[in-house]
């Protein structure tokens, strides 16, 4: 069970961290482009990756934090079934996106760098180039880290079993009931 929550410790503080800097990076992208009047088209996808990556990551530390917390918590500690199996599988998916949005935003690297910071009439400076490099490259690592909770969840299923307090004690379940 330690192994469980400090995986999942870790692997939320890196995903907040990545949100924090990704709804920044959002806020900046977005005003800049307001500024420079050009039509949304030409950063959409940038905007959508990064706020989209931000809310699925907050929404999932979220619903795993109460799924695993009432899993741990429950008097009678017995399977956990399909909710168990969703935070696993939402956790690898997780990681994929959260890959797929960083390789957006480094996509868009040049064109922030040559559209915003070479432009004069808007705000942005090398630390807001900084800033949005930085979103992506902590993307790929919370990307990492997602897919190795969700095989810490998975592979570690086996090693969760509590005993069945309705047996007295005396049968064995593993956390999935096999």
């Amino acid at each position: 069970m330690a192994l469980l929550w400090t995986s999942w410790t870790w692997t939320t503080t890196v995903g907040l961290l990545y949100v924090g800097l990704s709804l920044s990076t959002f806020s900046k992208v977005y005003r800049a482009e307001v500024e420079t009047k050009k039509p949304e088209g030409d950063l959409w996808s940038l905007l959508v990756a990064s706020f989209f990556g931000a809310g699925l990551v907050f929404i999932y530390s979220i619903f795993s934090l109460c799924l695993l917390a009432g899993l741990t918590l429950r008097k009678k500690k017995r399977k956990a079934g399909f909710w168990y199996g969703f935070v696993t599988s939402g956790c690898v998916n997780l990681g994929l996106v959260t890959l797929l949005c960083s390789l957006v935003l480094h996509g868009y690297k040049n064109d922030v760098v040559t559209l915003f910071q070479l432009d004069a009439g808007v705000q942005w400076s090398p630390t807001d180039t900084a800033v949005f490099e930085t979103t992506f490259i902590v993307g790929y690592v919370a990307a990492g880290f997602y897919v190795i909770l969700g095989c810490v969840l998975y592979y570690g299923r086996t090693l969760l079993k509590w005993r069945d307090e309705e047996d007295g004690g005396e049968g064995e379940q593993s956390l999935l009931g096999r």
